[in-house]
């Protein structure tokens, strides 16, 4: 009975998480971008232009332009909580599936019941922040170089607020 308790919290977990964001929602992308001088801008990236590409930074639209652009990272809008929060979860749940699994072979106490279920979501949350370090982000280099932006403009394009 336990295990389809710890089966059911699983399998609604996964649901949760794959339907519950709001995904009408349109996606939002964080834009990094660096330019040949050394400064450093990160905003929302707003749009892209034949001659080079705008953001949000600081409360304004910032037109960058593509031949004084060295690097542009984009990520997505709040990807890393979103990651946590799965991890979290997922955690949460082998934990107690492996908690229910040696109590009924009576190799564990009750009371480390609420470490298993901590220490499960920590791991789990921070496996799923590592993962998602590897996957969430596009980087683009020497973007300044000749007809690199027109090459990378339509998929800069598809990142942009307005497309």
């Amino acid at each position: 009975m336990k295990f389809k308790i710890i089966a059911f919290f699983l399998l609604f977990s996964t649901y949760f998480i794959n339907h519950s964001f709001a995904q009408s929602k349109p996606k939002r992308y964080d834009a990094i971008v660096r330019t040949e001088n050394g400064r450093r801008f990160k905003g929302l990236l707003e749009s892209v232009e034949d001659n080079g590409l705008t953001i949000f930074y600081h409360r304004r639209s910032k037109f960058i332009s593509a031949d004084s652009i060295k690097t542009i990272r984009i990520k997505k809008y709040n990807a890393q909580n979103r990651a946590f929060l799965i991890g979290g979860l997922l955690g949460v749940g082998s934990g107690l599936a492996i908690y229910v699994n040696q109590e009924d072979k009576g190799n564990v106490q009750p009371i480390i019941l609420p470490v298993v279920i901590v220490s499960s979501t920590v791991a789990g949350a921070a496996i799923g922040g590592i993962i998602n370090s590897f996957i969430s982000r596009q980087k683009y280099e020497n973007v300044n170089t000749e007809g690199r932006f027109k090459a990378i403009k339509e998929e800069l394009k598809s990142y942009s607020v307005k497309k």
